[in-house]
């Protein structure tokens, strides 16, 4: 918006601004990039954990669901601390990464996140229906 006699209503402080912020080009700067890489890097570490482990267990050490779900694997899954391996997103320095990762595999954005022999369980309130069944234990076996 002009004022008379040409100048910017803004005052001129505020027009040169307004010139510096106009898009140049679409150059992704180092910070994004090293975003991106850690995105991808946090993918391939819940890909191989999950391919890795027969039941894997995505917690937060914060989160009472991911105590319940845990606490249950383990009293009615037979050798579960042998066979259940648990990541704590929030003790892991890229732990937010790794839960944006789980959330592009599963559509699943809370933990906990429940794996048996790869395949995606769910939260808490599907694994304990599951050991209810027995069906994560058929899982397990198969």
């Amino acid at each position: 918006m002009l004022a008379s006699g040409g100048r910017h209503a803004l005052g001129a402080h505020a027009a040169r601004s307004l010139v510096r912020c106009r898009p140049t080009s679409l150059v992704i700067s180092a910070p994004t990039r090293a975003m991106a890489s850690r995105s991808e890097d946090a993918m391939a570490r819940a890909t191989e954990l999950i391919e890795g482990a027969d039941i894997m267990v995505f917690s937060k050490v914060s989160c009472g669901f991911s105590t319940r779900a845990k606490q249950a694997i383990v009293s009615n899954v037979e050798g579960a601390k042998e066979k259940m391996e648990v990541l704590e997103l929030d003790m892991e320095p890229d732990g937010k990464f790794i839960q944006k990762a789980l959330a592009d595999i599963t559509g699943q954005r809370t933990v906990p996140n429940v794996f048996v022999k790869g395949e995606h369980v769910g939260g808490c309130d599907d694994t304990l229906d599951m050991l209810s069944t027995g069906a994560f234990q058929r899982m397990l076996d198969a």
